[in-house]
């Protein structure tokens, strides 16, 4: 018995003529949901939600069909296919959620659950939608509202990602109730709930399907509604306020409370427009969908930077028109950068790569997996084809598409297969017998190519990006892209199993997308060749820096252009000459009568009190230094059972040398240096800098008297208040040791750490926490 007749026979007898389903286009717009015109309270029933045992046909319904339609499935004897690419198990995270949809009663209710059943699949593609006399949700989850603040991710550290504030509304001063918030300062709380709670709180609402973008969309969401996120758990009830918590990059924090705005009443700052200084835009090109046109103003420099939009209908259109005027100005011999940082998706990637560059290039292939959804579709759009109500993304008229439906994927049907064979997909430009291998156009540019990414980018992106890549045809700079470009969706009807009740409408992933190397490349977009994330310190000229960077690789920036050394430096070498800089000023600055800070380290945080009673030069210092942000990165190099853990060399010796600058004078003990005490170090007269040790037992006789060059004993200027149990777990193998190697630490910075005494533990950073 053919395997397709298995299914159906077991499918039939779970279902009998019960599942009904009615097929609908397919289609990748999103599609918004309509309000209700009068609001109805929230626990009003206006959906008759059947009974439990309705409810639990419909979660097994999805259950199997999910696991026997959608392209992830899990296939025997297909090494490319044998589990989710992602590495989740599917079905385990569905059962997650069988309980909470069995339970639901309400239109709010069964909605959330399948937006998260929707979601274990991690297809961004895949989403639910509201239908005619299926769920009517009430009017105020439709209800889109923004605040005046947008949020962007520094992903400097992809374990330790984060939230900072990339643009801000005009006269944002006026409009909040608390501190006036300012452009980088760090996300640390939403409405009350810390944010790694709110991330992981919020993420089965999200659609995605890698982690980057994820971080990515969901930074624009923290400040405006959606209706397929709880208002009740993430919003205001009255949808007026955002309540937040952020962070100064000093460490300090605040609270205040931005309000909601419609969001055409919003006039933003302007902070994520894209800048090329020295280029202008080509007004000559008719304006389109798919991208802008920049020039040098000098036009001495062989280069065309094409802004990209999306992979929009008008492409080949507007790659025509570039082509014409690429020739009318002899430009075809110049360098092409693709600025596609924040393009969207769409189709025709390779119209574009045949003029853009001048090799021939492998596209990308698709396939289908062969299951009911699948077939229903491939009748439908067979139809569309028959009727002309398909417009293939190819050059020519597209009727080789119409052909592997009728032939190959029928075939494929009749036969049981799992998967159709592999064709040509989206760009279309062979037939599908072919290799895919695709020529270039007969006008083409030919000085070179430059592609700028990062997971902002529509799922077409990601089949250029892999074109790009693994046909080696120009260099890839930035981020991975999404990873979430399968073939086709089907969209259809989603009712009870046991009453045929339309509920929403649902997706289903029909096939994969193969990279021309061959790789699935759901999961697994192709990897840039010069990775630069976006982080909080290049994010407000990370396009002037993508820029020079480009122009230093292709031999355009020589020492003697205007690059300036300051553009030369690295992210970290630029930040510290920045703190270089404000040692003078910080050094003017007086500790309040009393303060905490914490200090988060490789063992876990603790928390200290500084009183200026204590030490008043003192505990300005090391409020200057924690203010100053100069804790960040600190290795522990001296860790001395019962004695003490010392620490306060920069890895970066120009910031240690500015501080010594300012020396501290020498000020007499008023408390006794005991267990969890804080003082500064010294090596003679008014030598107090930025070294401090805590105290791991009463040390009191001795420090609070020691006579070393006429300096009696070490002025305590602050205690551990929290976390001595994570001072006392710092790794004390090396005990004196490297504090003998000072000079080395200071020469070599945290590499030679490292290098010699691998388990030391560091400080990441420490802030303040309040002031009295």
């Amino acid at each position: 018995m053919r395997l397709a007749d298995t299914r159906l026979i077991h499918r039939t007898a779970l279902f009998a003529t019960l599942i009904l389903f009615s097929a609908v286009a397919f289609s990748c717009t999103t599609l918004e949901t309509v309000a209700e015109e009068e609001e109805m309270p929230q626990d009003e029933l206006t959906f008759d939600s059947g009974t439990e045992e309705d409810r639990e046909a419909l979660f097994e319904f999805l259950l199997e069909s999910t696991m026997e339609w959608d392209a992830f499935a899990s296939l025997p004897n297909h090494p490319a296919h044998q589990s989710h690419p992602a590495g989740i198990d599917v079905a385990a995270e569905m059962e997650k959620y069988r309980e909470e949809l069995i339970a639901a009663e309400t239109d709010k209710e069964f909605w959330f659950a399948l937006w998260k059943i929707s979601n274990v699949r991690l297809d961004r593609h895949l989403r639910v939608t509201e239908i005619d006399e299926g769920l009517d949700l009430p009017e105020h989850l439709s209800r889109r509202v923004e605040a005046p603040i947008r949020f962007k991710v520094d992903y400097s550290d992809l374990d330790n990602r984060f939230f900072f504030i990339g643009d801000l509304g005009a006269e944002i001063d006026q409009l909040v109730d608390g501190p006036a918030p300012e452009l980088g300062d760090r996300l640390t709380a939403v409405n009350g709930r810390q944010v790694n709670e709110y991330v992981e709180a919020i993420r089965p609402y999200q659609r995605y399907s890698t982690e980057n973008p994820f971080w990515w969309n969901l930074a624009s969401e923290i400040t405006r509604t959606r209706d397929y996120i709880p208002h009740s758990k993430f919003y205001d009830d009255e949808l007026e306020i955002l309540n937040l918590e952020l962070e100064r990059p000093d460490g300090s924090r605040y609270e205040v409370n931005v309000p909601y705005m419609e969001p055409d009443e919003i006039e933003w700052q302007g902070h994520r427009e894209r800048y090329y200084p020295g280029f202008v835009k080509i007004e000559e090109i008719e304006e389109n969908n798919t991208f802008d046109l920049f020039l040098p103003e000098e036009r001495g420099y062989p280069v065309v930077l094409l802004q990209w939009h999306r992979f929009d209908r008008d492409l080949p259109e507007a790659m025509d028109a570039l082509m014409e005027y690429a020739v009318e100005h002899d430009l075809l011999g110049h360098h092409v950068i693709v600025d596609a940082t924040r393009s969207g998706g769409g189709s025709r990637g390779s119209y574009a790569v045949r003029r853009l560059q001048p090799e021939p290039h492998r596209g990308t292939f698709g396939n289908l997996k062969v299951s009911e959804a699948m077939e229903r579709w491939v009748e439908e759009r067979i139809e569309r084809f028959r009727t002309g109500d398909v417009s293939p993304a190819t050059e020519d008229d597209g009727t080789w598409q119409r052909e592997w439906l009728e032939e190959d994927v029928r075939d494929a049907i009749r036969e049981g297969r799992y998967y159709t064979n592999d064709v040509p997909f989206k760009g279309a430009h062979a037939p599908k017998w072919s290799d895919g291998i695709i020529e270039p156009a007969e006008t083409h540019f030919s000085g070179g190519m430059t592609v700028w990414l990062n997971p902002a980018g529509g799922s077409h992106l990601d089949q250029f990006a892999a074109q790009i890549v693994d046909n080696d045809l120009a260099h890839l700079m930035g981020m991975p892209t999404g990873g979430f470009s399968n073939t086709w969706q089907t969209t259809e009807v989603l009712r009870f199993p046991t009453t045929g009740k339309p509920i929403v409408e649902y997706q289903w992933s029909l096939g994969h997308s193969i990279r021309p190397n061959k790789e699935i490349l759901q999961y697994n977009p192709a990897q840039p060749h010069e990775y630069i994330p976006v982080t909080r310190e290049n994010y407000f000229n990370y396009h002037e820096m993508m820029l020079e960077r480009t122009f230093q690789r292709i031999g355009l920036a020589e020492e003697e252009t205007e690059i300036s050394d300051w553009r030369k430096m690295t992210e970290d070498e630029r930040k510290v000459s920045e703190m270089i800089e404000a040692v003078d000023e910080w050094t003017q600055l007086q500790a309040p009568e009393s303060f905490e800070a914490r200090f988060e380290t490789t063992q876990g945080d603790f928390d200290i009190r500084a009183v200026r009673e204590w030490s008043p030069q003192g505990v300005d210092r090391l409020y200057q230094l924690i203010r100053s942000g100069f804790y960040s990165d600190i290795g522990i190099f001296r860790v001395v059972p019962g004695f003490v853990v010392q620490f306060g060399l920069h890895d970066d010796n120009r910031l240690n040398e500015k501080w010594e600058e300012y020396l501290v004078e020498d000020e007499p003990v008023t408390q006794s240096n005991r267990k969890g005490k804080i003082a500064f170090a010294r090596s003679g007269p008014d030598s107090r800098s930025t070294q401090i040790f805590v105290n791991l037992e009463d040390n009191s006789p001795r420090l609070d008297t020691l006579d070393y060059m006429d300096v009696r004993g070490f002025p305590v200027i602050a205690e551990v208040v929290s976390g001595m149990d994570v001072v006392e777990a710092f790794y004390d193998g090396y005990g004196n040791e490297p504090s003998g190697l000072q000079d080395t630490i200071r020469a070599e910075g945290n590499r030679f750490l490292k290098e010699e005494f691998p388990k030391i533990d560091y400080i990441k950073r420490a802030y303040l926490l309040k002031e009295e």
